[in-house]
């Protein structure tokens, strides 16, 4: 089970409109059959080059972006298997896709790591018997979860020699791991089970320092969907708002009036490399009921004061991927026979 903190806070972040970016849509790409499941993963590779659809009982389906064609199908060995893609964990530069699959008859997990451009997949050994990736910055390592829902360990080691190093234990159940700058693993977990507290730590990735507490709240179910690159604000899905770790404060991402709960919630919202600003789509409904995505930018200064702007209204798809080097971003929809578009866009700041 996900948990949430209690989102109503004291104190709320600043928040102004801002303009002159713009964005160039450059490229649309259709990929066929991709077909549509409510239990499917859609995901695009950091470097823009792999998209995957991840079937928990299907495998792994790969199509590059470059041509739109399809590569295969990917499976673990074995059967009855069952992929967690709530979990899936690109490498920095897309090198690698890492999930974990559940074998059910046998209650046992395994990683696996997809390398899209050779079109192999491969089992990395490993003694954690439940398991939630994250790559380092670099993507030289990998954090990984041990454990159950009673507590567990958090290990780092590398896909090239497969050596585990403990840098924390954890009591409770543990919801999401992310490696952040600075050599730095945030993770949360849920203790207690009369009045559960939601609770995200922080610890080195080189291990030798014990885990310190950042933010702890009363909790409730959601899902992280996104962490800036320094690891200090985080958004969960699909609430309009960044929590800030450094004071607490919640940024609002929609003006009062602008459909608010429960009309209007974000879909997805990426963040751009090594820099505090990001790209967010909402789910807008106007007073007869028709849906729009609006695409907004929000870049945050040192004090979080956030400035917000409308770059596409409406954004070609709800799929907000990635945001890759050269500001381009990629966004996507599905479409009505099975098909998939992608769409390119650039961004322009003012004066560029």
């Amino acid at each position: 089970m996900r948990w949430f903190v209690v989102a109503v806070l004291l104190s709320v972040g600043v928040l102004c409109f801002g303009s002159g970016w713009e964005a160039v849509r450059e490229r649309e790409l259709r990929l066929e059959d991709v077909g549509w499941s409510p239990l499917a993963a859609y995901s695009l590779s950091p470097d823009g080059k792999w998209f995957v659809r991840v079937d928990p009982e299907r495998g792994v389906f790969l199509w590059d972006t470059e041509s739109g064609a399809f590569h295969g199908v990917f499976e673990p060995a074995g059967k009855e298997y069952w992929i967690v893609n709530e979990h899936l964990a690109w490498s920095p530069t897309g090198m690698y896709l890492a999930f974990w699959n559940f074998y059910v008859k046998e209650v046992r997990g395994e990683l696996w790591l997809l390398d899209p451009a050779r079109g192999q997949l491969r089992l990395l050994s490993t003694e954690c018997p439940a398991l939630i990736p994250a790559w380092s910055p670099a993507g030289e390592k990998l954090a990984l979860v041990c454990g159950q829902e009673s507590g567990g360990r958090i290990v780092v080691t590398s896909p090239s020699d497969q050596v585990e190093d403990v840098v924390a234990t954890y009591e409770g159940e543990i919801q999401w791991i992310r490696w952040v700058e600075g050599g730095r693993i945030l993770y949360a977990v849920v203790t207690g089970d009369g009045s559960p507290r939601y609770e995200i730590w922080e610890v080195s990735g080189s291990g030798g320092t014990p885990p310190r507490l950042l933010w702890e709240r009363e909790a409730f179910e959601a899902d992280l969907g996104a962490v800036s690159p320094d690891g200090r604000y985080l958004w969960y899905a699909p609430f309009p708002e960044l929590l800030d770790l450094r004071t607490g404060k919640v940024v609002p991402l929609t003006r009062p009036g602008e459909g608010g709960y429960p009309r209007s919630h974000v879909v997805s919202l990426v963040w751009a490399p090594e820099e505090n600003r990001f790209l967010y789509t909402y789910l807008y409904q106007d007073s007869q009921g028709k849906t729009y995505f609006p695409l907004l930018m929000g870049e945050l200064d040192q004090g979080g004061e956030l400035t917000i702007q409308n770059l596409v209204e409406p954004s070609p798809g709800s799929y907000l991927f990635t945001w890759t080097e050269g500001d381009r971003i990629w966004v996507g929809r599905r479409g009505k026979e099975g098909e998939f578009y992608l769409y390119t866009l650039r961004l322009v700041s003012p004066g560029g």
